[in-house]
């Protein structure tokens, strides 16, 4: 079992600085970072943790710098992504801010430091095993899902070692990704699944991550406007999504949660009462 930890950029507004047409970089964080709640995560309780690298919102010298702060903690599992939001617009009033535009270029960065090359400098290098994410209904940017195939054999080549999926809610969309996946890595890829627990998220979740909803799905939680049963719904509909994918070969399993773990805690339990001997219960 492992945790991976989301990031966010911080509230980041420019200033006008003492040089004329230059900007100062101004950061607002109120919360702690990343790094931070990964090391007292595995460190005080013992689980492990994959800490999210994004290229929105972060230079590439911070990314450096969260870099060798996750080496030295003996944090080496890290999953690398873009992030969400506009890439093309980071900071048009400061030509010195530079920053990755696609994970691609993050995991070179990272391929740059496992050969112990730095930005401006050449030390030890750096083990990580890194992990990257997939669309396996197509990238709403990609013109084709043939070409999101060619981007993750891509990352394969710059050193992802797994992939993990966007949420998706009808599996056969993960199936045919995966079969065609086969054919030009072999990293492991594995399943990304999100409980929906309340009719309201079947507007919220498409309109956000680009994902569709299965009509018998969006049919049964609009059948019912008890809070109960719509929860009940949905945890359902995850709980055949992971039988189906654990009887077909793949082991690991993704959560997405926010916020509310209890759903989690209750389809786990089931998973566990379904498979006794292949899943041991702590």
């Amino acid at each position: 079992m492992w945790i991976d930890i989301t990031s966010h950029a911080p509230d980041v507004d420019w200033v006008k600085a003492a040089t004329p047409a230059l900007f100062e970089k101004k950061i607002q964080k109120k919360r702690p970072g990343t790094i931070s709640v990964c090391a007292a995560l595995q460190f005080k309780y013992g689980i492990d943790c994959v800490p999210h690298l994004l290229c929105r919102g972060f230079s590439v010298e911070e990314t450096e710098d969260s870099l060798i702060d996750l080496h030295y903690l003996g944090i080496r599992n890290i999953l690398a992504i873009r992030g969400d939001g506009d890439i093309h617009v980071e900071n048009p009033k400061n030509p010195g801010f530079e920053s990755h535009l696609y994970a691609t270029d993050l995991l070179q960065q990272i391929s740059n430091l496992r050969e112990g090359i730095y930005l401006h400098q050449k030390a030890e290098p750096m083990k990580f095993c890194t992990g990257i994410g997939f669309y396996p209904e197509k990238h709403f940017e990609s013109p084709n899902q043939s070409f999101g195939l060619q981007i993750l054999q891509k990352k394969s080549l710059l050193g992802a070692e797994y992939g993990i999926s966007q949420m998706f809610f009808e599996n056969q969309f993960f199936h045919d990704f995966v079969n065609r996946a086969n054919a030009v890595t072999q990293m492991p890829l594995i399943p990304g699944i999100k409980i929906l627990t309340k009719s309201s998220q079947l507007s919220m979740v498409p309109s956000r991550f680009f994902v569709d909803i299965p009509e018998a799905f969006s049919n049964q939680m609009f059948a019912t406007e008890d809070g109960k049963k719509q929860k009940k719904i949905g945890i359902d509909w995850a709980f055949h999504q992971c039988v189906d994918l654990i009887e077909a070969g793949h082991s690991h399993l993704h959560f997405y949660i926010l916020q509310d773990a209890t759903p989690l805690h209750i389809l786990l339990d089931r998973l566990l009462d379904h498979y006794p001997s292949r899943f041991r219960k702590q």
